[in-house]
């Protein structure tokens, strides 16, 4: 677990709900839980708070609405409302797992063409899976087969219910969602009725927008999920209760990446439980990136240390950085900066993502009449085919105003907008935001503060890669990170088990 960094806001809330009872002791045990819960975390044990809550404030938690702010159970504290999320998803998880299968999946019909595939065993393990409960959940690093996986599923699903398959095709963001349809329109020789869209949107929800125990359900035969391991507490249960009895629901995702930044890591919980996984990775290219990924899982200092591109931050090579005296073509540009990425573990500092954008930002302006630069879209657009995380590049000269081109997430082919959405700019990523991105060559920062992050921080900027990473950074933050890991506590594990 990550390092609990309290605020002043942390200590001023535990003094209000303390009042009378705030002591020195009651307000630092108060103080840790609600910083724990803002790091992500939905519970804290004795050790975490050195000092017990006040009984006063306390609750057994034996159902799921509590009324007192702090609930116990099992030696564990919640806030209340992270109590009831947790006990909420414990409860529609369980439902799910326990429904009987949908009465159109007849085995007869699926079973002879799986075992005539050309799968690899686990892919069919994991196909097997998803075809014999209504939630399963197929994990896997990058290259495992994940979607390749997921268009077999579909083809089964098809044969069982036939060309009126209604599939809810759906991620954290529009083009994870949109990539994987494309990569079952690809392999699946089967026409099927899809909806293809952000989870917000299939949710009907705004972000922020809590909308639990409403129990509206999704008209679709599978619901399909990509990059599972990016949802928070909130949107996994408003997911969850939108599935009804004649649903599948199939999560697809990485538990190895970092997990998301609010609400815990529920999905890395599931997988424990019931995931499928894909271990053979099929995209790595480099032998040595490989073996720098074992290094991450393992926990392996010396491994990793004997990684021939890792170096002091100081040791920042000279990086070219493509533009083109005149206007380039954007296709070009795009293109070129889908293959290479700067990414960096924290926003601020020198060299964190603002610093290195504004930096090249400003370089270009003051040597350059045309450029063309790397954006990310940071809002959703639908009316014009535009979704937060989209990449896309800024086109312009120093005497006009820029243009934005995007590619269009079914076709790929490109587009102008003017004026641009917005944006911000992307010569470097965050880890975070890079998760569900693939490059030819990674250049990733690990400054100072990287530690937070843990081995999850690694694993995420290392897999990002196909053929070449460098990484930058002191020894002793890197073997911080291989110490710490990033995932968020629950007792989602313990209490399924428990039954």
């Amino acid at each position: 677990m990550s390092s609990i960094i309290l605020t002043e806001l942390d200590n001023f809330f535990a003094e209000k709900l303390l009042g009378a009872e705030a002591s020195e002791e009651t307000t630092l045990s108060l103080a840790r839980l609600m910083a724990m819960s803002r790091q992500g975390h939905l519970c804290a044990t004795l050790s975490d708070l050195s000092f017990p809550p006040p009984a006063s404030l306390l609750e057994e938690g034996t159902h799921l609405f509590p009324t007192a702010p702090i609930v116990w159970d099992a030696e564990r504290y919640y806030l209340q409302r992270n109590w009831v999320y947790e006990t909420y998803l414990l409860q529609e998880t369980k439902r799910l797992r326990a429904q009987p299968l949908p009465s159109w999946i007849v085995r007869s019909q699926w079973e002879g063409k799986l075992l005539d595939s050309a799968l690899l065993p686990a892919q069919r393990e994991a196909i097997c899976s998803a075809l014999s409960h209504s939630f399963s959940i197929i994990c896997g690093g990058p290259g495992s087969g994940k979607t390749y996986t997921a268009s077999h599923l579909v083809t089964l699903l098809a044969a069982c219910k036939g060309r009126s398959l209604r599939v809810a095709i759906a991620a954290p963001t529009g083009k994870a969602a949109f990539h994987l349809h494309a990569a079952i329109q690809k392999r699946s020789p089967v026409g099927i009725d899809a909806e293809v869209t952000t989870l917000h949107r299939l949710l009907h929800l705004q972000p922020g927008e809590e909308r639990l125990f409403s129990r509206r359900i999704l008209d679709a035969d599978l619901v399909l999920v990509d990059e599972a391991s990016l949802i928070d507490i909130s949107l996994m249960a408003h997911l969850f209760e939108s599935i009804g009895e004649e649903t599948l629901l199939v999560l697809i995702g990485d538990p190895n990446q970092l997990p998301p930044v609010t609400g815990g890591s529920l999905f890395c919980a599931m997988a424990e439980l019931f995931g499928s996984f894909l271990e053979r990775s099929l995209r790595v290219e480099a032998k040595e990136v490989g073996e720098l990924i074992s290094a991450v899982q393992e926990g392996n200092l010396p491994l990793f240390l004997s990684y021939p591109k890792l170096y002091p931050l100081e040791e920042l090579p000279h990086q070219e950085i493509f533009f083109a005296n005149d206007i380039p073509d954007p296709k070009v540009a795009l293109d070129f900066y889908e293959r290479h990425r700067f990414l960096s573990a924290v926003r601020q500092g020198p060299y964190g993502v603002d610093e290195i954008n504004a930096f090249f930002w400003k370089k270009i302006i003051a040597t350059r009449s045309a450029w063309a630069v790397p954006i990310l879209a940071t809002a959703n657009d639908p009316w014009r085919g535009i979704y937060n995380g989209m990449n896309g590049v800024l086109v312009g000269k120093a005497s006009e105003s820029a243009v934005a081109w995007f590619p269009d997430l079914a076709t790929g082919k490109l587009s102008p907008f003017s004026p641009p959405p917005p944006y911000e700019l992307a010569f470097c990523l965050s880890v975070h935001k890079s998760q569900g991105c693939e490059y030819e060559e990674v250049i990733a920062f690990f400054p100072s503060g990287s530690e937070f992050f843990g081995k999850e921080g690694l694993y995420t900027a290392i897999t990002r890669a196909k053929r070449s990473v460098q990484l930058f950074g002191e020894p002793e933050i890197f073997a911080e990170m291989l110490k710490k890991s990033a995932r968020a506590i629950s007792g989602f594990t313990d209490r399924f088990r428990r039954g």
